[in-house]
């Protein structure tokens, strides 16, 4: 059995479920549409953070989503 990676690679279609709390209210506009990974950082305690492609501000700055917010397709 092959190892599932702790990260979402890049290029990775993933749809986009993010909570409805008010600190993702800017984010709500992408739930339940399916992007690609762009990229990925890791943070201490095992989290990772990932921009998705078309997913940014209207001045071009991209939005980061948590894993928890993301299922791979």
């Amino acid at each position: 059995m092959k190892d599932k990676l702790a990260y979402i690679p890049a290029g990775t279609l993933v749809a986009v479920n993010v909570p409805d709390i008010p600190s993702t209210k800017m984010l709500q506009q992408f739930k339940g549409y399916c992007y690609r990974v762009k990229s990925w950082k890791h943070y201490t305690g095992g989290q990772y953070m990932y921009t998705l492609e078309e997913c940014e501000s209207r001045f071009g700055t991209p939005y980061w989503f948590a894993d928890e917010w993301l299922r791979e397709i």
